[in-house]
């Protein structure tokens, strides 16, 4: 709805003591707005009842047909009163005069339908209505006491109404602010959850996967390679002789050798591997769907990799070089569960101790 017509809504007594926001959430299709010209017809006497009509602008003049066919006028009607109410609420069945446009006038109509959605929006507009049929009733020489009495109970009943559509629209309030602090509070209890889970699978000093999720990593992909009868390796790493670094070069540089190693380990794994610490100097790297020959090609990319890197301390720069072990499900048919298969990957790293270190051992070289 435009908001000069709005405005004009807001003038017409129909709409006293509601708000123009109210107004302008009712759909403007309720609303039948239409010029009428100098003495045009608006509503005819005796016409079926029920169409409430707003003046926007302008006047009209109602009209009654006298006994002999006389027509004698009777009221005046000016922008931002209204006509037809008596025929709202049943009071009358047909109109009881013919309304015409004085020098022209602005009119919306609103049939009964519309209107009913009307008051049940906005109980204020019933009230309205029922004040200016007890005006009307009061200035006529038939007035029914009883049936005024009754238009005032209406009244009263629209009133409370009204009063409580206001209550339960600051109740509702109350809700979406609580429903908003909910949803405040569950995001961020979302957000601590995954801060939390984030915190659980991470060893604290190399911010990689720790023993606990690598395990349960291995638990899960070895099931799954005995299901589907797919290759699955298991790298054991170990950093050579670190004990020597931590006493030549101190436990704050061989905490930074640690972090940067772990750092090309997790790096050089694939979206679906899993790599982690699996505690003191030692990691371990679960590769799903890879044999042992793909392994060891994984395996020996980090491994240049590692010692090719430089370290400094105060002393020296230096290099360090790490062992690997590697056992494939599929080359070890006695395997019966993860805790085996991690076993001769270990078995597997040692034996690359025993070669001189700095290179990658196949477990299925050693059985």
């Amino acid at each position: 709805m435009d908001t000069n017509t709005v405005s004009k809504l807001s003038d017409n007594r129909f709409f006293k003591n509601v708000s123009p926001e109210e107004i302008k959430k009712i759909p403007k299709e309720y609303f039948f707005v239409r010029d009428f010209k100098p003495d045009q017809l608006i509503i005819e006497e005796n016409a079926p009842a029920g169409n409430l009509f707003l003046i926007l602008g302008g006047s009209v003049k109602v009209t009654k047909e006298m006994p002999g066919g006389k027509k004698v006028h009777i009221a005046t009607r000016n922008e931002g009163d209204i006509f037809g109410e008596l025929g709202v609420l049943g009071h009358d069945k047909t109109t009881t005069a013919s309304v015409y446009a004085v020098s022209g006038a602005e009119i919306a109509v609103v049939e009964p339908n519309e209107l009913s959605k009307i008051f049940e929006a906005i109980p204020a507009t019933y009230s309205n209505i029922v004040d200016a049929i007890i005006e009307k009733l009061k200035r006529s020489d038939g007035t029914n006491l009883i049936q005024l009495g009754h238009l005032k109970k209406i009244k009263d009943l629209y009133k409370e109404l009204e009063s409580a559509k206001h209550e339960l629209e600051k109740r509702n309030e109350e809700l979406r602010k609580i429903n908003v602090k909910i949803e405040m509070l569950n995001s961020e209890l979302k957000k601590k959850n995954t801060e939390l889970y984030r915190t659980a699978i991470t060893d604290k000093l190399t911010g990689i996967h720790n023993r606990a999720y690598v395990m349960d990593s291995l638990i899960k992909e070895f099931s799954r390679a005995k299901r589907q009868k797919s290759p699955l390796s298991c790298v054991m790493i170990d950093i050579d002789d670190f004990k020597k670094c931590n006493d030549e070069h101190g436990h704050l540089v061989g905490d930074e050798v640690l972090k940067k190693i772990a750092g090309i380990i997790f790096d050089g794994v694939r979206k679906e591997d899993t790599a982690g610490r699996f505690g003191g100097e030692e990691f371990l790297m679960i590769l799903p769907n890879t044999d042992e020959i793909q392994a060891g090609k994984i395996a020996e990319k980090i491994r240049k990799k590692i010692s090719a890197l430089e370290f400094n301390s105060k002393k020296s720069v230096f290099r360090k070089t790490i062992s690997l072990g590697i056992a494939e499900i599929s080359k070890i048919p006695s395997v019966k569960n993860e805790d085996e298969l991690l076993f001769f990957a270990d078995k597997a790293m040692y034996d690359a101790k025993r070669r001189g270190k700095n290179c990658t051992v196949l477990y299925s070289e050693i059985i």
